[in-house]
């Protein structure tokens, strides 16, 4: 076993090689052969005899980003490590990434190879192995990098006894992170905080003709606080009949999918959405459907926070959970007809209104 001290890298001598671009996304590439003036040891503790290093790591390094650029786990790497005897797998050299605040990043981390036993040596491909690292504390929708000081921690998943390996040449690059766009075509509701206030639940009706496959998107502000619920109601899109079968779901500004549902009732196909254990309200008055309280299908609760939010509703393509981070939906069966976005944030609405007060009107609000 060759022992290497932990070695913490100055931010001045990392400035000076830092921002090497690999490809096109690339946002910065940190470089740990140069930065070690030469190969760096794959981070095995001395001889542990087949435990594991993670979390007593000793080859560690420290490292200030110099460009600007938004980040979101996305990395690629490129190396090349050399066998270091007997029972040496390639795929036990890892490499934790720890950022500021502790926020250090789950198991597999780094992780550039998953074959087992190797020859003298064992590459990556030229175009590099691509991954999205996790941390224990969400990256939401990006972090800028500029300035941010990023600990790199090296281990082995299985320490065996004796020398390990050591890249010859590993290089980590850390990629723009993009983030989607809001879909462009989304009504806006405006701020609905006070919503139920004059006594009529918000409506807004949407078209959807025949053989369109992608979703009707409404955007709005919401206050918090408040519980409320969101519900499909008397929409007719995704089924031939005239009860219609949606699924919904709603996500925040950056793209982040905050919950969907298919069903609160089933027949029909209607969706519903609820946050802080619901409003109370009864959408179909004296039918089956029971009010929108907490175990109700569809209610969470946690409220919902204050901020901008974006809703999708689909007709039903047989998945009842078409939506994926990004704005992202699966092609919807295609059957047309109307959908009937309903908001009530308080169980006073539809004790006023009852079921006979459901007019589809579309509205917006200051």
């Amino acid at each position: 076993m060759r022992n290497i001290v932990a070695k913490t890298v100055a931010a001045s001598v990392l400035a000076a090689i830092a921002g090497m671009a690999a490809s096109a996304n690339a946002g910065e590439t940190i470089d740990f052969v140069s930065l070690n003036g030469g190969p760096v040891n794959s981070g095995g503790t001395a001889d542990n005899g087949g435990t594991g290093s993670r979390g007593i790591e000793t080859i560690i390094f420290n490292y200030t980003f110099t460009n600007s650029f938004l980040w979101n786990g996305g990395i690629t790497t490129f190396g090349t490590l050399q066998n270091g005897g007997s029972g040496t797998y390639a795929s036990e050299a890892r490499v934790r990434v720890v950022l500021p605040g502790s926020n250090s990043s789950n198991s597999p981390d780094v992780q550039a190879f998953t074959t087992s036993s190797y020859g003298a040596s064992i590459s990556t491909p030229g175009s590099g192995v691509n991954q999205t690292l996790t941390f224990g504390t969400s990256l939401g929708g990006g972090i800028n990098m500029l300035g941010q000081t990023v600990q790199f921690r090296f281990y082995e998943s299985y320490d065996d006894p004796g020398v390990d390996q050591t890249w010859s040449d590993l290089r980590i690059q850390f990629n723009d992170y993009v983030p989607p766009t809001p879909p462009s075509n989304a009504f806006d509701l405006g701020n609905i905080s006070g919503v139920g206030s004059d006594g009529h639940t918000l409506q807004s009706k949407i078209n959807i003709p025949q053989g369109q496959t992608t979703p009707a998107w409404y955007t709005f502000t919401w206050g918090g606080g408040s519980p409320v619920d969101f519900f499909t109601y008397g929409s007719t899109v995704g089924a031939s009949t005239q009860n219609g079968d949606t699924v919904m779901g709603l996500f925040d500004s950056t793209g982040n999918l905050i919950a969907q549902n298919d069903d609160f009732l089933y027949p029909p196909g209607w969706s519903h959405l609820g946050f802080g254990n619901g409003s109370g309200a009864d959408a179909d008055g004296p039918g089956p459907a029971g009010a929108f309280v907490s175990g109700s299908p569809g209610t969470s609760a946690s409220s919902l926070a204050a901020g901008t939010y974006y809703l999708g509703v689909i007709g039903y393509n047989g998945s009842g959970t078409p939506f994926s981070a990004g704005w992202n939906c699966l092609p919807s069966n295609g059957v047309g007809g109307s959908v009937l976005l309903n908001i009530i944030p308080t169980p006073s609405t539809m004790a006023l209104l009852g079921l006979g007060g459901l007019v589809a009107t579309r509205r917006r609000r200051a």
